[in-house]
């Protein structure tokens, strides 16, 4: 009897440590309560509360994994109604894991329907890399009518993965779908992928380079370390994409710019502005090439560099007379005197 109560208990354990993986370290509070109040009682008494094969993504600034398949049943209502709104969301996530195609939906429509959180798009887009093409469907109604800017981000921070999940499309729609969609343009799951993914039209992803990326440093602690870091990157990676992805890479700030140069190649790509609220946008000084075309270098692999500019970086006191200067006075925006300034090395 000890031993099977044992059992239990490390059974309960390990499924909460998974979950906890699937999400920021922020909400292990929530998700702890989450999952005491799913019924430990899985699907035809399926031993595991979950598969071995797991997912992995970079969300943000963390790296989370979860289960590919949670084989747990449906929550009650009244557990349901004890759980604060965040901590639904959590459990639709989990929920949307499961071995039921049904199961799956309905939480996906959840999801969907609540202004979703940053850490809830692993879940959007790993169930759209699947076959059920009824959720493809369900998806696409609802995010072709949204603003798709931060999925698109998360996208090409995970691009090898993106791709994977983009070729697993393509793979059901030849397997189950080519007679209902005989035009692979007209099928719901390109359309997804293309219009609210931000995937290219053409996914080559088997060549993968390594590029290096740095940045200025922007207060006192912040240089006590480097910031080099190696990212392994499609080379089909369209130069846009690889902005997106720095913009995730540099310290999230506002009103400021970062002037990106491919300093292996000498040449300024372009610039990642940010607005008072630190939301980023890019703007490309060439043309929008495959990375390993826009990088190419004999001086080994590509490298790039970020500059920090902010408003101070262009108004100063001047020490002797005490006279304030405004460098660049006649430009009525940060990127402006950041244009005129690189133009003037």
């Amino acid at each position: 009897m000890g031993s099977w109560i044992s059992n239990i208990f490390t059974r309960k354990y390990q499924l909460r440590k998974a979950l906890c993986r699937g999400f920021p370290p922020g909400l292990k509070k929530s998700v702890i309560k989450v999952v005491h109040a799913i019924p430990h009682k899985t699907f035809s008494g399926v031993l595991s509360y979950t598969s071995e094969n797991k997912i992995t993504y970079l969300s943000g600034i963390n790296t989370i994994t979860f289960p590919y398949r949670v084989y747990i049943l449906e929550i009650t209502s009244d557990e349901m109604h004890k759980l604060s709104d965040e901590e639904k969301m959590i459990l639709h996530c989990i929920y949307s894991r499961s071995c039921d195609g049904y199961v799956r939906e309905k939480h996906i429509k959840e999801l969907l329907a609540t202004d979703m959180p940053y850490w809830a798009i692993p879940y959007i887009v790993k169930v759209c890399d699947e076959y059920v093409v009824e959720i493809l469907e369900v998806v696409y109604e609802v995010l072709q009518k949204q603003n798709t800017s931060k999925i698109k981000r998360f996208c090409v921070n995970n691009w090898k993965h993106f791709c994977r999940s983009y070729n697993r499309m393509v793979s059901y729609w030849n397997e189950f779908y080519r007679n209902d969609y005989y035009r692979f343009n007209d099928y719901v799951g390109r359309k997804l992928f293309i219009e609210c993914f931000g995937a290219r039209r053409t996914m080559n992803c088997s060549a993968d380079i390594v590029v290096k990326f740095n940045r200025d440093s922007i207060c006192m602690g912040d240089d006590v370390s480097s910031h080099a870091v190696d990212r392994e990157l499609s080379s089909n990676m369209p130069l846009s994409a690889l902005l997106v992805a720095l913009s995730l890479y540099v310290p999230t700030m506002r009103g400021v710019v970062w002037a990106v140069l491919a300093t292996n190649a000498n040449k300024l790509l372009g610039f990642i502005i940010t607005d008072e609220h630190g939301e980023a946008q890019i703007e490309l000084c060439v043309n929008d090439a495959p990375i390993s075309k826009a990088l190419i270098s004999d001086t080994g692999h590509p490298a790039i560099y970020c500059r920090y500019y902010h408003q101070y970086s262009f108004t100063w006191r001047y020490g002797a007379t005490g006279e304030i200067i405004n460098k660049h006075s006649e430009c009525s925006t940060l990127l402006e005197k950041v244009k005129r300034e690189l133009k003037a090395r």
